[in-house]
């Protein structure tokens, strides 16, 4: 078993299922689902400034996670780093966002990414990848 060519096609796997979850995220086919969005929106979000921040701060994490993805492929150790500090604050940027519903697509692929997460952890710390990020270049 070669457990670096399976790695390497998680990853692709899940930017690719990271990629598609993002763009259904933003269609939403029922309008049962987006007046609950919108009638659940955090007060926060009605200050401005504070929605802007947030969203600058959301979208810089989301680029380094992704950065982090493409440093896991080329199997670079500070991607491995990047990775759980990114897969952490983006956890930790969730619980800001308040309470909302997704569409059955949405929350299909919003499962499929964390499941794809856990699997890259356990990759990541308890197979033989994990001491191929231990190797000096």
């Amino acid at each position: 078993m070669d457990a670096i060519k399976y790695f390497k096609k998680l990853l692709v796997f899940y930017l690719f299922a990271f990629v598609i979850g993002m763009i259904i995220s933003f269609y939403s086919d029922s309008v049962a689902v987006s007046e609950f969005n919108e009638r659940m929106e955090p007060e926060w979000f009605n200050n401005e400034s504070a929605m802007i921040a947030f969203f600058y701060i959301f979208f810089l994490i989301l680029i380094l996670h992704i950065i982090s993805l493409f440093m896991l492929f080329k199997l670079k150790r500070n991607g491995k780093r990047i990775f759980v500090s990114t897969l952490v604050l983006l956890s930790i940027a969730a619980l800001f966002t308040g309470s909302y519903a997704f569409s059955p697509f949405g929350l299909l692929f919003e499962y499929i990414i964390y499941m794809i997460d856990g699997a890259l952890l356990v990759f990541l710390y308890f197979t033989p990848v994990s001491k191929k990020f231990n190797n000096f270049p």
